[in-house]
């Protein structure tokens, strides 16, 4: 048995053309009928709306306006990653470099106090919070509470004019 009962009676419900034409491949969900990986993509994502009976969560609703609003800043590309990187925790921070047994040991070589990652890095480490404080600049790093950089962004993105959002990407 090639399919089974379930496939073979949705087969058997395919309408037969009186045509006399020859046969073709088509992708359904595909403007052109060619297979293209990102309406695959979009397929999936529908699929797996459909299967879990819900539309995104919030979460990743909010996610998304920050990769929208991230990738329209007119700043350079390599700011753009940067940003892209920070929020999705991938530097190679000591924290990260633990994670993966490349390191032993997570301590800031710069205050010798905390773990290293990249929120550390970026603003909560002393040496670090001593370089902002010599900065002219109308904004300066503010980590405070926040536990990541993702969530650091996504504050700012709510405070900040666009151009205030890309002076604080690029310091």
């Amino acid at each position: 048995m090639i399919f089974d009962r379930f496939d073979a009676k949705a087969i058997l419900k395919i309408p037969l053309s009186r045509r006399q034409v020859q046969d073709k491949m088509v992708q359904m969900h595909c403007r052109n009928g060619k297979y293209m990986v990102k309406s695959g993509y979009h397929v999936a994502r529908m699929l797996a709306r459909d299967t879990n009976g819900r539309e995104e969560s919030s979460e990743q609703r909010a996610d998304h306006q920050v990769w929208n609003r991230l990738w329209q800043l007119r700043v350079p590309s390599k700011i753009k990653v940067f940003g892209w990187r920070a929020c999705l925790n991938i530097f190679p921070s000591k924290v990260n470099l633990v994670r993966r047994q490349i390191l032993k040991e997570d301590r800031c070589g710069l205050c010798e106090r905390c773990p290293k990652s990249v929120i550390h890095a970026l603003g909560e480490c002393s040496v670090a919070q001593d370089v902002w404080a010599g900065s002219t600049a109308r904004i300066q790093k503010c980590v405070g509470v926040k536990e990541d950089f993702l969530q650091l962004f996504q504050f700012m993105m709510s405070k900040l004019s666009e151009e205030e959002l890309k002076a604080f990407l690029v310091q």
